[in-house]
């Protein structure tokens, strides 16, 4: 096999790969930036709006950063409007919305 054949298929394996939510990534979450969360109580309210979005498996909200990261069950997607619409749905104001997928060093980010 020629160099120019092997690069291209090695191209088109990484295509495949990012296409596929979760293919080869040890971890995939959506995080997404919430402005006015600054306690507790607040953090509770906002969690229980995006947990009962179809598929959602886990919620952690960090108040400290501003951010909910979200677990969406395999199978299943949210979109960046339903994530959006639940944020405003629990009083706060949503920001950017993104994927973010691990393995080992490697990081990968998108949009959902």
């Amino acid at each position: 096999m020629t160099d120019a054949a092997r690069g291209t298929i090695m191209g088109l394996l990484l295509v495949v790969l990012v296409s596929v939510p979760g293919a080869g990534w040890a971890e995939e979450r959506i995080v997404v930036d919430v402005a006015g969360v600054s306690c507790p109580f607040c953090a509770f309210g906002l969690e229980k709006k995006l947990q009962a979005l179809p598929g959602v498996e886990k919620v952690t909200i960090k108040v400290n950063e501003g951010t909910a990261e979200i677990e969406v069950a395999e199978g299943h997607q949210v979109t960046k409007e339903q994530i959006q619409q639940a944020v405003k749905d629990a009083g706060f104001t949503p920001g950017e919305v993104r994927i973010e997928a691990r393995e080992g060093s490697k990081v990968r980010e998108g949009t959902p």
